[in-house]
C-alpha cells in the first residue's frame, strides 16, 4: 500500500494504521517492503506459494531492527 505514495502520504498512512491498532482494530498489511512492515507490526506471518513459511512476534522491548532481520531471516 506504501508503494505509490510520496513521504507524506507514506508517514500519514503509517500514522493510520498504527491508531487503528492502538483503538483494537486488527490490522491485516501485505507487502514486500521489509523495513516498513517491521516498523508497524507486531506479528509478522511469511507466506511462500501461499503457505505459512515462519511467523515473528515482537517480543517486549525489541527494536524495530531486530525485529526486521528476524523478519527477514525467514524469507
Amino acid at each position: 500500500p506504501f508503494t505509490a505514495l510520496d513521504r507524506a502520504g507514506r508517514i500519514l498512512l503509517a500514522q493510520l494504521l498504527r491508531e487503528e491498532a492502538s483503538r483494537g482494530a486488527a490490522v491485516l498489511l501485505s507487502s514486500h517492503d521489509l523495513d516498513v512492515v517491521a516498523g508497524l507490526v507486531d506479528r509478522a506471518v511469511i507466506l511462500h506459494g501461499g503457505v505459512i513459511a515462519g511467523e515473528a512476534v515482537r517480543t517486549a522491548g525489541e527494536d524495530t531492527e531486530s525485529l526486521r532481520h528476524r523478519i527477514a531471516a525467514l524469507g
